[in-house]
């Protein structure tokens, strides 16, 4: 039986539970008579399985157990605890223990040069932040769902402006509505942005496998869509127009059906100014090469 506090922290040993409970094996400072990582007691997660969080082997927690030194049932945990945000993705116990409650703590990461206020919460923000570059915000009068706007590189996180992936959905309480015409807005911001239906007779596009994953590379089936499917979705699935664009061709087109002349019966319409902007115009410019659909 082991002897101590009630409320401790532990090094974490084992996270993969034999029972599917999401018990993890955790190592404290009370736990010296035990020799084998292996016969160290399970802790239960406080948290509700509607939230998985799991910490990683080597982080800390703070593990608690219902009756002081009777650590053997009836222990919980809650954690990862991590010292700081640019150290989400991983803090080994040894580092996190004093970086809390002594004198370890490292810069300020959200003052560091170059770092921009989206890559971490503010202090009034409600969010979910994932160990890398993803993350749910809610923030006053907008929800941000985050992937790659911030990214791990060797000096830790920093914001990334060129590639991110985002949907902003934004209130706007103190827009006058007559004059701006907008209340709201729903924005989607990537790369390539797909607005896919799981099921298509377009015969073009109707073969991708958007709604299963085949693959037998670990990493590739726990993606919803596989690498290759992707790849064939971008090559199959169909532009959409830029409607504004696609109005100036209509009604070049409209302007010169309405104007051409035929100088003789039987003859071609004469090739003037109107019928060469028709024959000029570049269709492939109608497209968005960013956004496409089944």
């Amino acid at each position: 039986m082991a002897q101590g506090a009630v409320i401790r922290f532990g090094k974490v040993t084992n996270v993969k539970d034999p029972q599917g409970g999401g018990r993890i094996q955790v190592r404290t400072p009370f736990d010296n008579i035990i020799e084998n990582d292996d016969k160290l007691p399970y802790y239960f997660p406080l948290l509700p399985k509607m939230l998985h969080i799991v910490p990683k082997v080597g982080e800390m927690v703070m593990v608690f157990s219902m009756v002081p030194g009777e650590y053997e049932h009836m222990n919980f945990y809650v954690g990862p605890v991590i010292s700081q945000l640019n150290k989400l993705f991983y803090e080994d116990a040894d580092f996190s223990i004093p970086n809390i409650g002594y004198e370890g703590w490292g810069p300020n990461p959200e003052i560091k040069k170059g770092v921009k206020p989206t890559l971490y919460p503010d202090v009034e923000d409600i969010s979910i932040e994932g160990r890398r570059d993803t993350g749910v915000q809610l923030k006053d009068e907008e929800v941000r769902i985050k992937a790659g706007v911030k990214v791990v590189g060797d000096k830790g996180p920093k914001n990334n402006t060129e590639t991110p992936a985002f949907i902003s959905l934004k209130y706007y309480p103190k827009n006058d509505y007559e004059l701006d015409g907008f209340k709201s807005t729903a924005t989607i911001v990537a790369d390539k942005i797909n607005l896919i239906g799981t099921h298509t007779t377009d015969p073009a596009t109707k073969e991708i496998p958007v709604t299963e994953n085949k693959d037998t590379d670990a990493e590739e089936k726990d993606n919803l869509i596989s690498d290759s499917a992707m790849k064939e979705l971008i090559n199959k699935a169909h532009q959409i127009p830029y409607g504004d664009t696609l109005i100036e061709f209509l009604d070049i087109l409209r302007t010169a059906f309405a104007k051409h002349v035929h100088p003789f019966p039987t003859m071609a319409p004469c090739n003037d100014d109107n019928m060469k902007a028709v024959a000029g115009y570049d269709l492939e410019g109608i497209l968005s090469d960013n956004v496409r659909i089944n």
